[in-house]
């Protein structure tokens, strides 16, 4: 399947963000205290280390014009969980009744949102794919990924013998990974 470059590109920089960031998003649901969390034993050595801060509501950093950004962006939030680091601030919210998770630069730019759905908030053309290709298969998580002006969707599926990871771009649906059950 043709992807285009700033596809491509929107895609691997939203893994690269999501997968350094995704442990200081996970430790906020620890405490809803001040805390400072250490670098993630995780992370590759040429990752700065985080001295992350958790919060459980950004104007308690101070940060008034993140505060008032975030909530001109995201007027219903509720259940704020902030984190910030030497990269940037993060926070996991709910919004709509939907699980949701935003990253923004130390420019208080957004890079990305990310959204738990469910199987009927998936677009028209993916539950149709779905229901025409993967019939035997439930849906266990799926997520919309909106980053750098680029729309992605994810799901993930499950048969009795299989995994399957599926995802919808502007270019078309492909399935991106197939994992066996072991029996």
């Amino acid at each position: 399947m043709k992807m285009t470059f700033k596809t491509i590109a929107a895609t691997f920089l939203l893994t690269t963000l999501f997968n350094q960031h995704s442990m200081a998003q996970d430790i906020t649901a620890a405490s809803a205290n001040d805390i400072t969390v250490a670098k993630n034993e995780m992370t590759p050595a040429k990752y700065t280390a985080l001295n992350t801060t958790v919060a459980t509501d950004i104007s308690n950093s101070g940060n008034t014009r993140l505060s008032e950004k975030f909530t001109a962006m995201f007027p219903t939030a509720l259940n704020q969980q902030w984190s910030n680091g030497n990269n940037g601030y993060w926070v996991s919210f709910n919004e709509e009744e939907r699980k949701k998770r935003a990253g923004f630069d130390n420019k208080l730019q957004l890079n990305y949102v990310i959204t738990d759905c469910s199987l009927d908030q998936l677009s028209s053309e993916f539950r149709q794919f779905i229901s025409k290709n993967y019939t035997d298969y439930q849906l266990l998580n799926a997520i919309e990924i909106n980053a750098f002006g680029e729309q992605t969707q994810q799901a993930i599926l499950q048969s009795s013998s299989t995994f399957v990871t599926l995802q919808s771009t502007k270019d078309g649906i492909e399935e991106i990974k197939k994992i066996n059950k072991a029996n």
